[in-house]
């Protein structure tokens, strides 16, 4: 992996022009390279234009990985693993994507039950039953499915009409309602999942008037993609998995899972990816040169050390610590990434 710093650099900063220190100066310059680099938890630089494959142990329920190369440059692959222990899908991610949303990039999504070729057409046309006005509007599907569920009939019925006009909603077909008196907006109103409704209207409709529909459960990757259905798929002993976004946020550069979480477990997904810096920054090759000053200027005296970050200065062959001056450590602090 590369130095942060080259001798020459280091000579130049210090106004250095004799050769009797490179041998320490060039020695030091690579210990200390390293410990930044631990105690950091980056590379800076060693990825810029080489791909790192990297592991993630993930907890269940968590949506977000944070690669530690930063910032984030180029993300070619993400891979996930199953309880088998065998990587079963992948994703490409491509940053040009003004959207930054990215979908599972092999096989043939369809709905559960009608095989529909398109997420929006996941929901099945509503039927109104009433004499008043019709004017809802339907999006999403159903992401909240329990095992085995494949899809849920709702309805949505006024309950009650003023200003606004209100109404309730049910996932099993009116035999239970989830909420009444729901007053309507006239924009987007989400029921659960990504399933919502959106009247155009807030008043004038006909209390009892509803409409009915049902919102599938949107699936159909399979690890091998010569199998269409899920039932050649698992027969097969393949995986039929939930196609799901991923999505980069550049902001805090992390890579979040937007539909459900990562699978649980040790080192169960794996990212290939670029990230860091083409040069050193400033202020990062500053605290390098004035920890090599340092570290040549002091008596070595050894104290406790952090795991990961002992060097041994090359004059003493004492093992020195990462106790940083407190400018340097302001400015690795800066850098350090926090897992």
């Amino acid at each position: 992996m590369a130095d942060l710093v080259t001798v020459s650099d280091y000579k130049t900063y210090a106004g250095i022009s004799s050769n009797t220190r490179d041998s320490a100066i060039n020695n030091l310059k690579s210990q200390v390279s390293t410990l930044i680099k631990t105690y950091c938890g980056r590379s800076f630089i060693d990825y810029y234009s080489t791909a790192k494959t990297e592991y993630f142990d993930t907890v269940k329920g968590e949506s977000s990985i944070f690669p530690t190369e930063l910032p984030i440059l180029e993300v070619s692959q993400l891979f996930e693993r199953d309880s088998s222990k065998t990587d079963k899908q992948t994703v490409e991610l491509n940053l040009a994507d003004s959207n930054n949303y990215y979908l599972l990039s092999s096989g043939t999504a369809q709905c559960t039950l009608s095989g529909k070729a398109t997420e929006t057409a996941c929901i099945n046309n509503d039927t109104f039953t009433g004499s008043g006005l019709n004017d809802l509007t339907i999006t999403g599907y159903n992401a909240n499915t329990s095992s085995g569920e494949v899809g849920r009939s709702y309805k949505v019925q006024i309950d009650s009409t003023g200003t606004p006009d209100t109404f309730k909603w049910s996932r099993d077909g009116g035999s239970n309602w989830k909420a009444t008196s729901v007053a309507i907006t006239g924009s987007s109103q989400i029921l659960e999942g990504d399933v919502a409704v959106t009247f155009n209207a807030t008043t004038g409709h006909t209390s009892g008037d509803n409409w009915a529909f049902t919102a599938e459960r949107w699936t159909g990757e399979c690890s091998n993609t010569s199998y269409t259905t899920q039932a050649t798929c698992e027969a097969a002993g393949e995986y039929w998995t939930v196609s799901r976004n991923y999505e980069l946020d550049a902001e805090n550069q992390e890579i979040i899972r937007t539909r459900l979480p990562f699978p649980s477990g040790t080192r169960s997904v794996k990212l290939v990816y670029k990230g860091g810096y083409s040069s050193v920054p400033g202020d990062l090759k500053l605290a390098v040169y004035d920890l090599i000053t340092y570290y040549l200027k002091k008596e070595a005296t050894p104290a406790k050390s952090m795991p990961g970050s002992e060097i041994k200065n090359v004059t003493k062959s004492q093992t020195l610590h990462s106790e940083f001056p407190p400018h340097i450590k302001r400015i690795l602090e800066h850098y350090r990434h926090i897992s």
